[in-house]
């Protein structure tokens, strides 16, 4: 059973993308766009933020790790979404049709990401492995021990959005040119 958590973050997906839909493609893509630097920039933070300045053997280590990706992500993303309404007040007229089945599109894809990058935040804080019925990664008596994937969401945004910004920093976004830590393998 997946659970209530799964169907919870289905719903926000479809929300995201139901907003966008209604909002119009060239909205949608530059949300989508905003989605994409904002994550980009919280992962470029994340560890030199966490390892340099939040780890200092107090309780706040056991929700550092999720704590300094999500809420930069979040952060970013808001300034983002202000200064593109300010700086792009306007919107591209488009056949009503193309404009909701294709903001609906890009809507999804942005809901997906951003559902992603808040459940890979929230995998991070330590807390009990069960969360409103469902329980992801844990350990199990059929494997020895080793954690094991016990049930999958039905919509695996934490992993598409992990496989996107692992592909995105072998290409576009990688830091230092045609190498990162992803291809390099420390």
């Amino acid at each position: 059973m997946n659970g209530l958590f799964s169907l919870l973050a289905v719903a926000f997906i479809l929300l995201i993308a139901y907003w966008w839909a209604n909002q119009g493609l060239f909205s949608a893509i530059l949300h989508c766009v905003c989605v994409i630097v904002a994550g980009a920039l919280a992962f470029a933070f994340w560890e030199p933020v966490v390892l340099g300045y939040t780890l200092k053997g107090s309780l706040f280590d056991n929700y550092s790790w999720g704590m300094v990706l999500g809420l930069p992500f979040f952060l970013f993303l808001v300034i983002f979404r202000v200064a593109s309404d300010v700086f792009i007040p306007f919107d591209i007229p488009l056949p009503p049709l193309a404009n909701t089945i294709g903001g609906g599109i890009v809507g999804f894809i942005a809901g997906v990401l951003t559902i992603g990058m808040a459940s890979i935040s929230c995998g991070f804080i330590q807390a009990p492995t069960e969360i409103m019925g469902f329980i992801g990664w844990a350990r199990s008596d059929k494997a020895t021990g080793a954690p094991t994937l016990l049930n999958s969401m039905l919509i695996p945004s934490a992993n598409i959005t992990q496989n996107f910004y692992g592909k995105a920093s072998r290409g576009s976004l990688a830091p230092t040119g045609k190498y990162s830590l992803a291809t390099l393998y420390p």
